[in-house]
Formats: structure tokens, C-alpha cells, sequence
């Protein structure tokens, strides 16, 4: 049990350390990005200890967050989505790249208050 949980922590740690080297101005899609999987990760730790549960895939973790934990996952669903656009589609140094930023930082600290 302590293993896959001790991981997420990790993960989530290591996370947390290389957002602190990323230049948000410079590179907004790789920041939103690794906002989002320090956020999985911590989900990820919350879900391995109250269910010992864990999962490989997007899909299933999503369905699992939001049958058993709506309020967690309103939040962990829009980190996924801008993610995903941050990731997928050009997310150029304009406004929208700095707004997305802002929501992720913001979305993520309310998402640590219900963990």
C-alpha cells in the first residue's frame, strides 16, 4: 500500500519542484501541463488511500473521480481539459495562454483544499 501511495507523493513532489524552473511566459503550455500531473498524482495518492485503488488510464481514473468524488473532480476535470489544450492545440503567448495559467494555479490550490 505505502508504495503506490509514497510514489504519487513523489511524483507530485518532483512536479511541484520542476514547475518552480518553468518560465510561465515563456512556455504556458508546459506550465498548465505539469499543473495537471502534479494534480493526478495527488488525486491519484488521495484515491490510493481512502480506496486502494489505483489506475493507469485517463479514462478510468476520470470516471472513478467523478462517480465517487463530484467535488473533486469538478476541479480535476478542468486542469484535465486545459491540459489537454495546452498539450494539443497552440497555445501561443497571447492572453489566453496567461488566463490559462492563472486558472491552473487557481483551480489547483482549491483542488488541494478538498484532498
Amino acid at each position: 500500500m505505502a508504495a503506490i501511495y509514497q510514489i504519487h507523493l513523489a511524483k507530485a513532489e518532483s512536479n511541484g519542484r520542476f514547475l518552480g524552473t518553468i518560465d510561465k511566459n515563456e512556455f504556458p503550455d508546459w506550465y498548465v501541463t505539469t499543473v495537471f500531473y502534479r494534480a493526478l498524482h495527488l488525486v491519484s495518492a488521495f484515491i490510493y488511500k481512502k480506496k486502494r485503488i489505483s489506475f493507469r488510464e485517463h479514462r478510468e481514473r476520470n470516471d472513478f473521480i467523478a462517480t465517487n468524488f463530484p467535488e473533486i473532480f469538478k476541479l480535476y476535470s478542468r486542469l484535465y481539459q486545459l491540459s489537454l489544450s495546452a498539450r494539443y492545440f497552440d497555445m501561443p503567448k497571447s492572453k489566453y495562454a496567461f488566463e490559462a495559467v492563472a486558472k491552473s494555479n487557481q483551480w489547483f490550490e482549491l483542488l488541494i483544499d478538498l484532498l
